[in-house]
């Protein structure tokens, strides 16, 4: 079972912890055998700071652990459109942003 936990250096790390009990029997003719794999595991991951840790879900299925570790909103990308000189030219629009001339404008010197 998945967990979270805050340590005293301040890094949040996750924790999954269980247990493997397996028995597997193969019976032929002459002979038997039984591989017996059983015990206790633990692994420890620290997570990055863009974690939100209050909304980590863990979902098990047919033996396969997926653990969702969800970014902070602040931490999303996010998307900028991107003029392109073809643009710029048909809506007249190759201006100068934050006094640095426009791609392929021309600068005196």
């Amino acid at each position: 079972m998945p967990t979270t936990s805050t340590s005293s250096s301040r890094a949040t790390r996750l924790t999954v912890r269980g247990e493997r009990k397996l028995e597997n029997v193969d019976k032929q003719e002459g002979y038997h055998r039984v591989e017996r794999s059983y015990g206790a595991f633990s692994r420890r991951f620290t997570l990055p700071t863009t974690v939100e840790t209050g909304n980590v879900m863990a979902q098990s299925r047919d033996g396969v652990l997926r653990i969702f570790l969800p970014k902070k909103a602040e931490t999303k990308p996010r998307q900028i459109k991107v003029q392109t000189d073809l643009e710029s030219r048909r809506t007249g629009e190759a201006e100068a942003v934050n006094g640095m001339p426009a791609l392929g404008e021309r600068t005196k010197h």
